[in-house]
């Protein structure tokens, strides 16, 4: 619970005064239900969404849509492998011995959820960035809220 209040009320957790027009960029964005919210909070703010799928993330005003994966290498051509339920779709491949343990459950919200919500369904090609040169290339100068809901690959 005092996640969500974080994301949403973080004016109260922030040090600086926030101008009116605030800048969020949302790295994984997905359907855009992270910045469909925000939007009704802070109607004034600016938005960058990065999502690799096209035609998955909702246009709204306001918002920036960059369909493009942020990684530590940018401007490389690599595999993005998409999931039947588009909410794991990733860079990174799958583990099946780990998935192949998951149970089916609904959860609080009613949805089902099921180990072949994991399936490849499609593998894609998708341009890489890293995301300091996409700050750069749209000349953000303050980013007031950085969300982040990726995979995360760490080179050793």
């Amino acid at each position: 619970k005092q996640f969500n209040f974080m994301f949403f009320d973080f004016e109260k957790f922030y040090q600086k005064k926030i101008p009116n027009k605030k800048t969020f960029i949302d790295v994984g964005a997905n359907k855009g239900d992270w910045f469909s919210k925000i939007i009704k909070i802070y109607p004034n703010s600016k938005i960058y969404a990065l999502e690799p799928i096209k035609g998955i993330t909702k246009k709204k005003r306001n918002v920036t849509l960059i369909n493009k994966a942020i990684d530590t290498k940018g401007g490389l051509i690599k595999n993005y492998y998409i999931t039947r339920e588009k909410v794991t779709s990733s860079l990174l491949t799958q583990e099946r011995s780990i998935i192949n343990k998951f149970k089916t459950f609904r959860d609080k919200k009613g949805q089902l959820h099921k180990k072949s919500d994991y399936d490849i369904i499609k593998v894609i090609k998708i341009k890489t960035e890293r995301l300091d040169n996409l700050i750069k290339k749209y000349k953000i100068k303050d980013i007031h809220f950085l969300k982040i809901d990726t995979d995360l690959l760490l080179y050793l």
